[in-house]
């Protein structure tokens, strides 16, 4: 995925959320250390074009304040844990982290790694519900939402000239010579689950049939979809991309971050966004990841203030409103707001957010146990070794063993 995060911090030359006073400025002086979560996938150049602008706005950044430096370390998808624990171990490390919300993050609150911060310090009802579960871990809180990203339907604009709004429309243009690819998997297809009549992934202290019973409904849409001339199902996702770059597919399934590459190399006469199809009044419910700012347990508390300070800074409504006219993104501040006739991508991302599922941190190691096991499940159906009701009584099963809920 592309790196969303280290996108946001080229907004260091621009305004403070509150304008600070010319000597509250000058004031503020220290060092901080940012470490980067690098995506889990994304070209050589892609990083390095996003390398040359961050250094670049750090620069401003130091202008704002000529008495803080910021200094970035970046590491792999999910390897941060481990260097982490060994800094802080040895009175060392980084005073912020820029890091998705999953089932590593959880692990490093575990280990005591991370600082809680106060909601009181950055006005946390600025920030949407979905981002807010993202940030807090059994009732504290350890760091800001700094970007929402979910799924939508890429399409090439020199290919298609009416966009479906359901399924059944996409399969028709199928059949008509229109490409389609779609990612293949548990969690990159559990889109359509909405279009079926799923809500929610759980309701309260029961399983939750409703969305079982669609997810196997769906499964079988798949199943037959995946027969249909020019449709593709496919778990290479590289390959999907390219293909799509080539002008070899008209639709794709698309991640929201992949889009900043897709503008720099398709022009605005080629590239297009819309909703993922549904049902009517079932809209597609894709799911959304929070990319986060948390603090480290390294930091001393001036460090940790300025921290905070850069911080704010990101979440700001000023400053996600510059970024947001110039990427391809979903604000975690709810204030900001999009005009769909100047920025129809960025209008198209907020409005397919609108119907997304969000995974809180609190759910998301149970909901690992269930991305495996509906993993295999998925696969098995899509092979014909497996029928979508059979598939749905064991998802169910590994659901109320994973939460202790009942049938």
């Amino acid at each position: 995925m592309l790196s969303v995060s280290l996108l946001f911090i080229t907004a260091c030359s621009s305004l403070l959320r509150i304008q600070p006073e010319t000597n509250q400025t000058e004031s503020l002086q220290g060092q901080i250390l940012l470490w980067v979560e690098l995506p889990s996938t994304g070209t050589e150049s892609q990083v390095g074009s996003i390398q040359q602008v961050v250094q670049s706005n750090l620069e401003d950044f130091n202008k704002l304040y000529p008495h803080v430096k910021v200094f970035v370390e970046k590491f792999p998808f999910r390897q941060i844990q481990a260097p982490l624990k060994d800094q802080i171990q040895r009175g060392a490390g980084p005073d912020l982290l820029s890091v998705r919300a999953n089932p590593e993050l959880i692990d490093v609150i575990k280990s005591g790694l991370l600082r809680t911060v106060d909601e009181t310090d950055f006005e946390a009802s600025q920030f949407r519900t979905e981002a807010l579960k993202n940030i807090r871990y059994q009732g504290k809180t350890y760091g800001l939402p700094l970007f929402l990203t979910t799924q939508v339907l890429c399409y090439n604009k020199t290919k298609v000239e009416t966009l479906p709004n359901t399924l059944a429309e996409i399969i028709q243009q199928a059949r008509q010579g229109y490409s389609v690819g779609l990612m293949s998997g548990f969690l990159e297809t559990y889109w359509g689950v909405g279009s079926f009549g799923g809500t929610s992934v759980e309701n309260q202290n029961k399983v939750n049939v409703q969305q079982w019973r669609a997810w196997s409904r769906w499964l079988q849409w798949l199943k037959e979809a995946q027969n249909e001339p020019n449709f593709i199902l496919s778990d290479d996702n590289a390959a999907l991309r390219q293909a799509f770059l080539n002008g070899q597919l008209a639709y794709l399934g698309c991640r929201s971050d992949w889009l900043p590459d897709f503008s720099r190399i398709l022009d605005k006469e080629t590239l297009g966004v819309t909703l993922l199809p549904g049902q009517p009044n079932q809209p597609a419910s894709p799911i959304i990841e929070t990319g986060i700012i948390a603090f480290s347990q390294a930091s001393s508390a001036k460090q940790h203030q300025l921290a905070l300070r850069l911080a704010q800074f990101l979440t700001n409504i000023e400053q996600q409103k510059r970024i947001e006219a110039a990427i391809p993104f979903i604000p975690s501040n709810k204030l900001v707001t999009i005009n769909p006739q100047l920025f129809p991508i960025r209008a198209t991302l907020q409005e397919q957010s609108k119907n997304a599922l969000a995974i809180s941190l609190d759910e998301m190691e149970q909901t690992e146990a269930v991305v495996e096991r509906g993993n295999s499940l998925y696969q098995k159906v899509l092979a014909g070794e497996l029928s979508p009701n059979m598939a749905e009584t064991e998802i169910k099963a590994t659901v109320r063993q994973a939460f202790g809920l009942e049938e």
